[in-house]
């Protein structure tokens, strides 16, 4: 049965132009409308895409057609198509009879034949019919199709057809559309565009430590994966060079396992591939003043992977609208590469729209630098979800951090300043707004994690549903630089923040009590919580009558004081959380960001 009514149409000859050529692409609702074909005397399908929430989808068509003695029939087609696949199969029918009006009589439907479409490019789509059946009047037709109303236009970014992989890379043969890629790339501008999935067999090097000066650019829509097996296949952007990831809100650029929506029997899991690792010249705590005096945990096998400098505006690039699925591979010992990893990374970096699933290691993980980041979500990762040391001091404002599979855990925050020198200076002084951070399976962590001497903001956030604690201070160094709670000095302050159903709401173990104390503090002037925030359990928007609804205070940097120019970077509120109860900022371009799909 058919999962949805048809939109039924008849597709008419025209004057476009036609383009045969394969490549790569993947379904979505540009889909919909009316495609023929010029050179089959005007024959055409009308087309509908229905999307699963997992990936992937069912194409439908409607072809108002005639037998070979002339009596008119519908044929209805129906196909299948995975999330990352450019071409799926099913079947072709033949309706009779049937009736409208009361009782509604529906028709007769035979399965005739199969059917397989290819997808071209956002004008170009191939339907070849095998018709099966005897008897059916109907003989075995190839359609090349372009669009004639409404379809190949909609939030389409597939303009090119796939013509074979670059010199850069290496077609992995068999016509899939892959191109293989590792490698050190020098004084080159690269670009992975959309019509192939693009495949790492080891690590991809973007220039050298600054120098010979390379720029990686990857278009909206495209897919990245991995060979699996591989411990070392993830993107180094080295200091000096950028990366220009820019998705869009209908096409986010998706890097994930190989065994996700491409067919194969296996499930993805975490640690399938590696992550994307890009490095900076702003200050780190472990070389202060040094240019390129800090180093890289993933290094392996003779690689030198340096970072940090005094640049605190740096900018290694722009992402942007980015998914990455089932990353954290491991590189050596208590050495793993996270989802995505900042090393000195300067505040002229664009971060925004960036989405960690399911990663065995950190979700993001910022190794000193002042980047900035805003709209961050990570689902059902096995470590923290955002980690940062070093001295990171960049800022942080709407996150949705959710453990909701039982196989998650980490850390909701895991903030420290270094773990070899933990009043080592610069100091990480981190300010974030509007996070969510939510465990749905009383994971035994922390929702917020501060150590090692760190400082941290925490204003208009929530916290709650850790089987450990709500808030967790440790280390003498840290209370010693976030000073008394009664007069903190502002390295460490919550503001607009709300802590519920946690095993434990405060500790610090260090020195009893202080945790609560500094919570409480009153120079804070009472605008934390301990009540219930109120969340809707499904999406985590606050319900009517929540306390987190004008709740919010206006974010500054309480190092530069009310009205600095730090407090530019952030939006306005006047909710804590993540969400208002209006849209929310996460729909569209991510994946399963509750984890329900595990």
């Amino acid at each position: 049965m058919f999962r949805k009514p048809l939109v039924v149409g008849l597709a008419m000859a025209g004057a476009l132009a036609f383009n045969s050529a394969s490549g790569a692409m993947k379904p979505g609702e540009y889909l919909d409308g009316l495609w023929f074909s010029p050179t089959e005397s005007g024959r055409g399908i009308s087309v509908d895409f229905i999307p699963f929430a997992e990936g992937g989808g069912e194409i439908f068509g409607a072809v108002f057609s005639y037998n070979d003695t002339g009596e008119n029939q519908w044929v209805t087609l129906q196909a299948g198509i995975e999330e990352h696949e450019f071409t799926g199969s099913g079947n072709i029918f033949l309706n009779t009879g049937g009736t409208f009006g009361f009782p509604f009589t529906p028709p007769q439907q035979v399965d005739i034949g199969d059917i397989t479409v290819t997808l071209n490019n956002c004008a170009s789509v191939e339907f070849d019919l095998d018709i099966v059946a005897e008897g059916t009047g109907y003989e075995d037709v190839v359609l090349d199709l372009i669009p004639l109303s409404g379809a190949g236009s909609a939030q389409c970014v597939y303009e090119q057809s796939f013509s074979g992989c670059p010199d850069f890379a290496t077609d992995t043969g068999g016509g899939l559309r892959e191109c293989l890629i590792s490698g050190q790339i020098l004084d080159q501008d690269i670009t992975l565009t959309n019509d192939i999935t693009w495949v790492l067999d080891g690590l991809l090097e973007i220039g050298a430590p600054n120098e010979s000066s390379s720029t990686l650019t990857v278009e909206p829509g495209t897919v990245i994966t991995s060979v699996p097996g591989t411990n070392n296949t993830f993107i180094y952007v080295h200091a000096g060079s950028e990366i220009q990831a820019n998705g869009l809100p209908y096409a986010p650029i998706v890097w994930t396992s190989a065994d996700d929506g491409f067919g194969t029997a296996r499930a993805p899991q975490p640690g399938d591939t590696g992550g994307l690792a890009v490095a900076g010249l702003a200050p780190c705590n472990s070389a202060p003043g040094v240019e390129l005096g800090c180093f890289s945990e993933f290094a392996s096998a003779g690689q030198v992977l340096p970072y940090g400098g005094t640049d605190e505006n740096d900018s290694s690039g722009s992402i942007t609208y980015m998914q990455i699925r089932y990353a954290g591979i491991v590189v050596g010992v208590d050495a793993e590469v996270n989802t995505f990893s900042m090393l000195g990374v300067g505040r002229g970096t664009r971060i925004e729209y960036i989405q960690a699933y399911r990663s065995l290691d950190d979700g993001f993980e910022a190794f000193g630098g002042n980047v900035n980041v805003k709209y961050y979500t990570a689902v059902d990762g096995l470590d923290d979800y955002f980690d940062w040391d070093e001295g990171w001091s960049g800022q942080a404002q709407f996150g949705l951090l959710v453990v909701n599979d039982e196989a998650g855990s980490g850390a909701g925050f895991e903030g420290a300043n270094n773990g070899d020198g933990f009043d080592a200076l610069p100091r990480a002084t981190p300010i974030f707004s509007n996070y969510t951070v939510v465990s749905r399976n009383n994971t035994a962590d922390a929702a917020f994690l501060l150590k090692e001497g760190t400082g941290a903001q925490i204003w208009n956030s929530i916290g709650a549903g850790y089987g450990g604690q709500c808030v967790l201070i440790e280390d003498q160094a840290t209370i010693t630089a976030a000073g008394p709670a009664a007069t903190p000095t502002g390295t460490i302050a919550f503001a607009g923040t709300f802590v519920n159903d946690c095993g434990t709401l405060f500790e610090s173990p260090d020195q009893p009590g202080y945790a609560q104390d500094l919570f409480n503090s009153p120079a804070f002037l009472g605008t934390n919580s301990t009540a219930n925030p109120m969340l809707d359990p499904v999406s985590l928007q606050p319900m009517d009558g929540s306390p987190v609804l004008n709740s919010a205070v206006p974010v500054f940097d309480l190092a530069e004081g009310l009205g600095s120019d730090n407090n530019q970077f952030f939006t306005p509120t006047n909710y804590s959380g993540a969400f208002d109860q209006g849209a929310r900022w996460i729909d569209g371009w991510t994946y399963d960001p509750y984890g329900v799909q595990n």
